[in-house]
């Protein structure tokens, strides 16, 4: 007989559940990641700007770990920029300087926020992506692993990362690029 009971967990590697209803949760701001613009958006003739992206730890409706992205933004705070609209609840965001002093000198990487987490559908596959920051958490949630997947933008490696105080990466190998790890890579 087969022992089935052991395929009884919805996904093959933590961090890679995700969130089925749209709305805000409490997550932890556990990754900061800089990577460069796509190259198609590039003007012909320029350079790809950097971009940043945060990375929040949620608990999912079923007490599972879901590592869920913003999409990347363009590093600027002008009136039209995205960065001080994420944060725009929670702190003024004015320059690079600001944003530096919130995450590093008030420890805002690695507090517990509201965020509100989008889910859209495509191709039979969920994807979750963190629209807003509503405010801080009284929830606590413990640090979990990062996959390497985690520090891709887009399926390519970010050029920089920092993580939160208690995070780390599971070490392993990853399939490619388009490939979300298998649990035997973490083995």
């Amino acid at each position: 007989m087969l022992d089935l009971k052991k395929y009884d967990v919805n996904s093959n590697v933590e961090g890679f559940y995700f969130i089925k209803e749209e709305g805000y949760y409490s997550g932890r701001l556990c990754a900061v990641r800089i990577s460069k613009q796509d190259k198609q958006f590039v003007e012909e003739g320029k350079q790809p700007r950097d971009q940043i992206s945060f990375v929040f730890d949620i608990i999912n409706e079923d007490g599972n770990h879901v590592h869920v992205q913003t999409k990347p933004s363009s590093i600027t705070f002008g009136e039209r920029s995205n960065i001080p609209k994420l944060w725009a609840k929670v702190k003024e965001l004015k320059n690079g300087s600001d944003l530096s002093n919130f995450l590093y000198k008030e420890g805002g990487l690695g507090k517990v926020f509201k965020v509100n987490v989008e889910v859209t559908e495509k191709d039979d596959q969920v994807f979750n992506t963190v629209t807003k920051v509503s405010g801080e958490s009284a929830m606590e949630i413990e640090p979990s692993k990062l996959t390497s997947w985690d520090l891709k933008v887009f399926g390519k490696d970010c050029e920089e990362y920092d993580l939160a105080e208690g995070y780390e990466v599971a070490t392993g190998k990853t399939k490619g690029t388009s490939e979300k790890p298998d649990i035997n890579d973490f083995v």
